[in-house]
């Protein structure tokens, strides 16, 4: 993520490393439930607002996914809202 001149990226971590990032990031880790990352941030950093943004932006990444236009064709992919059908029969 970037806000300003601060660039933050956020890598998956083995289990047990814990939240390797800066003070600021490590709030937002946790408020998001990620127990293990590792972080790595380059600009002026203590900038806190610019550091938590650019945070939250990499954070929002995370859930995106890169597919390639063959696959995004031939696999059925949705975006945005889907319908909740219930299964249940009476």
């Amino acid at each position: 993520g970037k806000s300003g001149s601060v660039s933050v990226t956020i890598k998956p971590a083995p289990r047990g490393v814990g939240r390797a990032v800066g003070d600021i990031a490590k709030i937002i880790l946790k408020m998001s439930g990620i127990e293990d990352a590792w972080g790595f941030a380059t600009g002026h950093t203590k900038t806190t607002v610019n550091y938590a943004l650019a945070t939250f932006q990499a954070l929002k990444q995370t859930a995106k996914i890169r597919v390639n236009e063959q696959i995004k064709l031939s696999t059925p992919i949705y975006t945005g809202g889907v319908a909740v059908v219930s299964s249940d029969k009476d």
